[in-house]
């Protein structure tokens, strides 16, 4: 933010763009190996890296096409060029910090007291697209009636004259018409129409306050309401929707590598070069692409369990029963965790009938829970 364009004198980036360009491609690698099973915002993290991308591609062609495509300029004009590339730059990096903010309600709902609002604020978003659709195309079709009202009808006296019927574009209207729905526009503070008819203000006025009654009377009590159906329905489930997306979020922690951006490039680096190795530089086969998936898993499930890093490498040896029977007398837990073994199924089915009344309470003793 401190950094000023105009101050720039070459485009070479400078050691705080290179950081950046590397914990993106750390970022790149990691999605690169972790494609799906993301959570509700994972699709974030996929926009924040296609505007980085998109960033970086500008900076490389306000290098290039000064070089390749430019040679009639001067220098004053190719730095011109140049700043102005840098610019936009700058605001597509910009746009990725922005939606960088939004990520964290994603980790959010770790958090029991976040967790259940960050539910409600991703449906009520939902609600607000769909408004947001309905509105543009009531104000798409007013932007064009608009629009031809203020086209002049009568030959301006001079150029002076014709700048007066500012509203005579479509991408003015719209402007308009977008910053009324915050009431900063009146009909009398709208240009003249001085080379229309007389009726034309008539006209005018009868739009703008159609235009009025429709966003902001039904629209927008319309957007109210819908917002507030979908708090209420959503609020007793959003507890439960957040467990599941804190089981969704703690998951894919645990399946993602271990090792942070950019890190995470060299150890991936080297896993590579370990499996081409093994299997005589040839990648593409069905045993190399099992060896790879191997040596990811051993970072990926490093930081599993509780009682510290236990890789997949350990556990397929030969002592690894004793070494988490070990783990698992000190921790309390049973040797088997299959679900079929862990639940006393039989209970459960005798509790059922009891509930529905299918067999008589009296032959079955079971304590019902409180």
């Amino acid at each position: 933010l401190t950094h000023k364009i105009y101050e720039v004198k070459s485009i070479i980036p400078n050691p705080v763009e290179w950081l950046l360009l590397l914990w993106l491609s750390g970022n790149l690698v990691s999605e690169l190996s972790n494609v799906g099973g993301g959570s509700g915002l994972g699709i974030v993290k996929v926009l924040i890296l296609v505007l980085s991308a998109i960033a970086i591609a500008v900076h490389v062609l306000a290098f290039l096409l000064p070089i390749l495509f430019m040679h009639h300029l001067n220098d004053d004009e190719k730095m011109h060029f140049v700043r102005t590339m840098l610019y936009l730059k700058n605001q597509l990096f910009a746009l990725a910090l922005l939606f960088s903010f939004v990520e964290f309600l994603d980790f959010l709902t770790v958090h029991h007291l976040f967790g259940p609002w960050a539910i409600i604020i991703r449906d009520l978003m939902y609600d607000l697209l769909r408004f947001l659709v309905i509105l543009l195309l009531f104000i798409a079709g007013f932007t064009l009636h608009i629009t031809s009202i203020f086209q002049p009808a009568y030959q301006p006296a001079d150029a002076d004259d014709a700048q007066w019927m500012r509203l005579s574009s479509p991408e003015q209207t719209l402007e308009m018409l977008f910053f009324s729905l915050f009431g900063l526009v009146e009909p009398d503070t709208m240009p003249p129409l001085h080379l229309v008819p007389d009726f034309g203000k008539i006209i005018l006025k009868m739009i703008f306050g159609i235009y009025l009654l429709v966003t902001l009377i039904v629209l927008i009590n319309l957007l109210i309401a819908m917002m507030s159906d979908t708090y209420q329905r959503i609020q007793a489930q959003s507890d439960k929707e957040w467990k599941f997306g804190r089981a969704i979020l703690i998951r894919q922690m645990n399946k993602r590598s271990a090792t942070p951006a950019p890190i995470n490039m060299l150890t991936k680096l080297i896993v590579v070069l370990k499996v081409a190795y093994r299997n005589n530089l040839k990648l593409c086969t069905q045993k190399a692409q099992q060896d790879l998936r191997h040596e990811e898993n051993i970072d990926a499930f490093s930081m599993s369990g509780d009682a510290g890093r236990l890789s997949p490498a350990i556990l397929a040896s030969d002592n690894s029963a004793e070494v988490r029977r070990g783990q698992n007398e000190e921790l309390g837990k049973s040797d088997d965790w299959n679900i079929e073994t862990i639940i006393d199924w039989k209970r459960i089915v005798d509790m059922y009938y009891q509930i529905n009344g299918k067999v008589d309470a009296e032959d079955i003793h079971v304590e019902m829970p409180s």
